[in-house]
């Protein structure tokens, strides 16, 4: 029935469409070369030579139906299985992926009471916002059509025939408005749900010692480099926040927080391992340490006297990339509202970082804690939760919401029982032998409509009326920095951010110790108390140093002392380490009053490495030279050579090309490569017994805390993380950071020699700190090797915290040191009194069709850090176009 009801469908667009190039919209006109549903006129649709679509409409809605038409063009696969995964139906694409994922995520991005999210927020949108997203999903559904009837060369890409999956167009469902917002919701939750983090925690902290499990976890940042501060403003003495010191640390309180989660333990390791499975790498992997960088400078510290934006949105690299470039203009000769240019998501119909005639924005995650995970005290047969609903300490019964949901292909489904806490939301898992359920409420399980905050802030011609846009911005939590024609700055990471009164880490009354980073009790006693109202959010606009810098770290310096609680109100718990927040401020104040587009575009690319600037004196000063092998000496020669810059190192982006002559450039790289190493060596001997006594995975953007509060100044911790160095495994010794830092150096010594030889000179970084571009979800849908599908390896430069960021994810595991995120996009603007002019790279291409021109076309650029100009206004767009088409209704 469903094959049928599909070919109807694709018979009545068909119609509607038209099959011929000659129609004329209307009854008159000028031909048309495309046509495209639910189009009011014509419009002209050009591509430059990077392939960015520039779409000159009479309306809004004009703009978003060609919009939708060249998304699903250009990248039909991405938009098609995010949809799938966002409302839990990707099985049905690839029986090979099974039903975990569309269970778990179908469970997840729902509401508290089980209503799939999308049609809680389709009910709330409003009418103006449905109207761009019919439009766009007609645009969508039109191209839809010319692939069912092989029209315009509208083909699906090779990932439709992997492996065992042989889909043709009319097999696929036509594009529906909620698939928008599904898609929209799945982003906001792969950007601020931290409910794998919390159960990991929550299920390895009480396990350890309560002193190495404080500092082993800390919030506590590597550095102490803040938003707020390092622009000269202070967040708790300058907004309606109020400090609110508690008592001193108390580790007996801490105590009785192990004790509260040891019962719960199995309950949330099986939270963990369902969550985490459950991941994809749409924006981003379990374990892997991803960040963003966004900066702006004032017109005071400019060399032209203009203001300027660069942002950086670090997230997968993948094949295809995650932003898909437009220029979508209903103002110069039509009557829309929009003329807007920069990165959209394939499946949105919006640019979350971008600019207009006026206004440029960026985004990076802002680690607002907007998730808690709950211990639930189960009643005898598991139908209900107890919950003191009155809140006089009698525990009332709450009855649990189940659904059963089917999942799976059609000829092979399967029912399963969903549950969910109604005042909470999705029960995680439940060890019914013990009576606890672990459930999870996130902010992302109430309507809000993000959508509609992109579509007006594209409208905005001010910081300010950008400002007012964003507040409309709840879920997701971004760092959102602004700047205007007129050379106002601003910060403003809006978001539904929850009053939790009650947050305590350091309450020497055990009874009252809630840490909301760690699982809370069930019981209704760390309930919401609403939300912060949005004039005590942090935010900034031209403040006094001239420049406000963001890369996920604490924006406040709550968490300087690793107890985010004892100031009020309570933000944020476990951010980024802190390194490139510093770098981008280190280089921020070195440039002074002088900075351009170009040293913003050479900030973006700084491959210093901090962390090494941190550790490596301190390790090298921790060891005895005369204890060392003679290829541990050499490890220790390459890190004193070693200026902490790290280039690759090679000739080329092939890692498996001849080597750079230029001395320096290979100086560095041997240092980058001994580094890393040494540092992975480093994390295995010094946490390696916490981590297995724990079960917590190895991520290190969690380990790099302790060892640089242990090896750099001293900070006001709670706890000396020295005490890590013992081993837990050992009785006969007590190790200290010499012994540690001794063998460590041993081990790289050995690492470094079977993979690059015992000649210090071949080993060059960019042999093994390398990028692929991977096929999205490729991994699931083919049933054996396929080649073609992912792009690389390419040798890169950066590495672990570097501003131009190149983590990699398998360093604290000891695994090799390749990478799968980074820069996403780089953006930089100029806000003129003229108008802005934006430069722009992109790491990969436009198409995701192997044989089509701009499949991949960009890698080398942005490997190189070389930017392209943007053309925004009609006069660069009609110089710029490669292309010209004029498409229509």
């Amino acid at each position: 029935m469903k094959k049928k009801l599909i070919g109807i469908s694709a018979v009545l667009l068909a119609a509607a469409v038209g099959c011929g190039d000659d129609n004329e919209p209307g009854g008159g006109g000028a031909p048309v070369d495309l046509q495209i549903t639910g189009m009011s006129a014509p419009a002209t649709v050009s591509f430059d030579g990077q392939g960015v679509l520039h779409a000159t409409c009479q309306t809004d809605e004009d703009c978003a139906a060609v919009l939708g038409y060249y998304h699903a063009k250009n990248r039909f696969w991405q938009m098609d299985t995010q949809r799938r995964v966002s409302r839990g139906t990707l099985a049905e694409l690839i029986p090979a992926a099974g039903t975990g994922k569309d269970e778990f995520l179908r469970h997840y991005l729902s509401t508290s009471t089980g209503e799939p999210i999308e049609e809680a927020i389709w009910a709330i949108t409003d009418e103006g916002t449905k109207a761009i997203v019919e439009a766009y999903t007609a645009g969508v559904n039109s191209w839809l059509a010319d692939a069912r009837a092989g029209r315009n060369d509208a083909t699906l890409t090779e990932e439709y025939r992997l492996g065992a999956i042989d889909v043709k167009a009319d097999e696929i469902p036509d594009w529906d408005p909620l698939d928008t917002i599904a898609i929209a919701r799945l982003l906001t939750w792969q950007l601020s749900d931290d409910s794998v983090t919390e159960s990991s925690l929550g299920a390895a902290f009480p396990r350890l010692p309560v002193e190495r499990a404080v500092a082993l976890f800390t919030p506590a940042q590597a550095t102490t480099t803040f938003t707020m501060p390092a622009s000269g403003v202070s967040y708790f003495q300058e907004t309606a926040g109020v400090r609110a010191m508690r008592a001193p640390f108390s580790l007996e309180s801490v105590a009785a927080v192990q004790a509260r989660l040891g019962v719960a333990s199995r309950a949330l390791e099986e939270a963990r391992a369902k969550t985490a499975a459950s991941e994809l790498p749409l924006l981003g992997g379990v374990d892997d340490p991803k960040g963003s960088n966004n900066w702006v400078v004032a017109p005071q510290r400019t060399a032209n006297g203009n203001a300027l934006l660069a942002n950086d949105p670090h997230l997968p690299l993948s094949n295809p990339g995650v932003w898909y470039f437009v220029d979508m203009d209903a103002k110069s000769e039509g009557t829309g509202s929009i003329h807007v240019a920069g990165g959209s998501f394939p499946g949105i119909p919006g640019v979350p970082i971008g600019r207009n005639e006026n206004v440029a924005w960026g985004a990076t995650v802002a680690y607002y804690d907007d998730t808690d995970l709950y211990v639930e005290t189960l009643t005898e047969d598991g139908s209900a939760v107890l919950f003191d609903t009155d809140g006089d300490g009698t525990p009332e019964e709450v009855e649990i919401v189940s659904k059963d949901v089917q999942f799976g292909p059609a000829n092979n489904r399967k029912t399963v029982t969903l549950k969910w806490v109604p005042h909470h939301g999705p029960i995680l898992s439940e060890d019914l032998a013990n009576r606890v359920a672990i459930s999870a409420r996130w902010t992302g399980h109430e309507a809000t409509n993000e959508l509609k905050a992109f579509l007006d802030v594209a409208r905005a011609s001010t910081v300010a009326e950008a400002k007012a846009a964003l507040q409309q911005f709840e879920v997701g939590a971004q760092n959102f920095v602004l700047v205007d024609t007129n050379g106002s700055i601003g910060w403003y990471p809006h978001a539904r951010v929850p009053v939790r009164s009650w947050a305590s880490y350091s309450q020497t009354d055990p009874s009252g110790t809630l840490p909301p980073w760690l699982p809370l009790p069930g019981d209704g006693s760390a309930e919401w108390e609403g939300f912060l109202p949005a004039d005590e959010l942090p935010q900034m606009f031209d403040p006094p140093e001239g420049f406000i810098a963001t890369a996920n770290q604490d924006m406040t310096g709550a968490t300087a002392d690793g107890d985010p609680t004892n100031e009020s109100p309570y933000l944020q718990a476990i951010t980024a380490a802190g390194f490139r927040e510093t770098r981008v401020v280190e280089l921020l104040e070195e440039i002074g009053d002088q900075h351009t587009p170009e040293t913003m575009i050479a900030i973006q690319a700084d491959v210093h490495s901090l962390p090494g600037a941190y550790l490596v004196p301190a390790m090298l000063a921790a060891v005895d030279p005369g204890a060392l092998s003679e290829d541990a000496q050499a490890v220790a020669a390459a890190l004193e050579d070693w200026e902490y810059g790290c280039p690759t190192g090679l000739a080329s982006s092939d890692p498996d090309g001849p080597v750079s002559t230029d001395p320096t450039e290979a100086k560095e790289s041997i240092g980058c490569s001994a580094f890393h190493y040494l540092l992975s060596r480093v994390f295995a001997n010094a946490y390696g017994d916490e981590l297995r006594a724990s079960g917590a995975p190895a991520d290190s953007n969690l380990l790099i805390r302790p060892l640089t509060l242990a090896l750099g100044p001293a900070r006001d911790v709670q706890v000396d993380p020295a005490v890590l160095w013992d081993d837990l495994e050992t009785t006969e010794v007590t190790e200290d950071a010499a012994t540690i830092l001794t063998a460590s150096f041993e081990d790289a010594a050995a690492q470094l020699a079977r993979a690059f030889g015992t000649d210090p000179n071949e080993w060059r970084w960019g042999r093994v700190h390398t990028i692929t571009f991977e096929s999205l979800v490729g991994d699931l849908a083919a049933a054996e090797s396929v080649t073609g599908i992912n792009n690389g390896p390419y040798a890169n430069d950066g590495g672990l915290f570097t501003v131009d960021v190149a983590n990699p994810p398998s360093l604290a595991r000891g695994s090799g040191f390749a990478h799968g995120s980074g820069a996403s996009l780089r953006i930089v603007n100029e806000a003129t009194a003229d108008g802005i002019k934006t430069w722009l790279q992109v790491p990969g291409g436009q198409d995701l069709h192997r044989d089509g021109e701009h499949y991949g076309d960009l890698v080398d650029g942005w490997l190189a850090n070389e930017s392209f100009v943007f053309p925004f206004t009609r006069e660069e767009v009609d110089a710029a176009a490669v292309t010209t088409l004029r498409v229509g209704p």
